[in-house]
């Protein structure tokens, strides 16, 4: 786990705005954060106040228009589009309330999909994806299809994805929007287990309460901009 002095992730005074006709619209204003390995820091604010965008910015889905942010040591603003794409591949996990998964595909084969870009052999492939199934409690139902899941179980091979991956940083944007109040809190906490046991860094988007209440720091945002 890295030191409280040396952030995994740090934006400052970061912006960007979309093009609505002959308005520029901002999305995120002069926002500045730091987010930390193993830790959890929940980015909370009604509809429209940033949050997914800002989340696109740090797992280098989207450029900043202005200032900086550095991830895992790289300074995001630096790479090129093909860049951007090496990084995702590298650093970053998703976890996201549509999940993604496909479903014509086993859990298993959707967790092992996502472990191609790294390029693993296949013995530490199939190690990661088994273990991953296994410390969310799904390794007796790899071969499953999604369908055949419960909502709670599909959002756990999400996370069980982001696990096999051992990515420094998990970008989770709403991942328990579409559970009841105890699968919710099920999910956060294996959130939180994915931060402390890999010392990962979890950025996660959320409109529940309690479940930003388990986080170890909350960004607030309105209108695009950080509030107190």
């Amino acid at each position: 786990m890295s030191s409280l002095s040396s952030p995994l992730v740090a934006c400052t005074d970061v912006s960007k705005s979309y093009a609505d006709g002959d308005q520029a619209i901002v999305a995120i204003g002069e926002v500045s954060m730091e987010a930390h390995a193993g830790q959890v820091t929940a980015v909370v604010g009604p509809s429209g106040s940033g949050k997914t965008t800002l989340l696109h910015l740090i797992g280098g889905v989207e450029h900043a228009d202005s200032g900086s942010i550095v991830a895992a040591g790289v300074d995001l603003g630096e790479l090129s589009s093909s860049e951007q794409t090496a990084f995702r591949a590298q650093h970053v996990s998703f976890v996201f309330a549509d999940l993604n998964l496909l479903p014509v595909l086993s859990i298993y084969e959707n967790i092992s999909l996502g472990l191609t870009l790294l390029r693993l052999a296949e013995p530490e492939a199939h190690r990661r994806a088994m273990s991953a199934l296994d410390l969310v409690g799904l390794a007796d139902r790899a071969h499953r299809l999604p369908a055949t899941l419960s909502s709670g179980e599909r959002q756990r091979v999400a996370v069980a994805r982001a696990l096999a991956r051992e990515s420094t940083l998990v970008i989770a944007d709403e991942p328990t929007a579409h559970l009841d109040h105890d699968l919710a809190l099920e999910i956060t906490a294996l959130l939180r287990r994915l931060a402390a046991d890999h010392g990962s860094c979890v950025l996660m988007a959320t409109h529940d309460r309690a479940v930003a209440d388990e986080a170890d720091q909350v960004l607030r945002l309105e209108d695009g901009r950080r509030t107190h």
